[in-house]
């Protein structure tokens, strides 16, 4: 019986400690998604203007697009947390910025986001407004990503990232 609860507490922990789409690799956070589209290159770096969320965007060939994301400004309430619930690196800074590889194959587009930074929303003694640290420096413990991430920070970055990164087609003949 012991086996048998210590065998099921293991499989929990680790069932509840999967990321949504974060790995590390080389002690860095990354986020990995793939969409469906049936938008070609052009249409998607229309999208990604008009966004206004994206700078230095660079286009290397015709599959791959690089570039900045712009720090995501987001209230977590919306996201249905509460500020002295969630660490304050959530609650008291942006999202961003960020390196992003954009990769198209046909019917389809693979973002990768690395060197993500936090951005500082407020003014404390620690941080002044504006200042901007590394994910990895709140996020990592020993080359994994900390229980404080997995538990609030990982389902709201995930969130951020698909809503930013979906892209969509722009007609211009309203």
């Amino acid at each position: 019986m012991k086996r048998f609860i210590l065998a099921f507490a293991f499989i929990t922990v680790c069932w509840s400690a999967t990321a949504q789409n974060f790995t590390v690799k080389n002690d860095e956070i990354m986020w990995q998604g793939v969409y469906e589209t049936q938008l070609n290159q052009k249409d998607i770096l229309k999208s990604m203007y008009t966004s206004n969320n994206f700078s230095n965007i660079f286009i290397v060939d015709s599959t791959m697009i690089t570039g900045t994301l712009k720090p995501i400004e987001f209230n977590i309430e919306d996201y249905d947390l509460r500020p002295m619930k969630v660490p304050m690196y959530i609650s008291q800074n942006e999202l961003g910025p960020a390196f992003f590889v954009l990769e198209i194959k046909e019917g389809k587009y693979r973002v990768t986001i690395q060197d993500i930074r936090l951005t500082s929303k407020v003014h404390t003694q620690l941080s002044p407004y504006g200042s901007v640290s590394q994910l990895n420096s709140v996020a990592l413990s020993e080359g994994n990503l900390t229980s404080s991430f997995l538990e609030h920070a990982d389902a709201l970055y995930h969130q951020l990232f698909v809503k930013v990164f979906t892209m969509i087609r722009w007609d211009e003949e309203w």
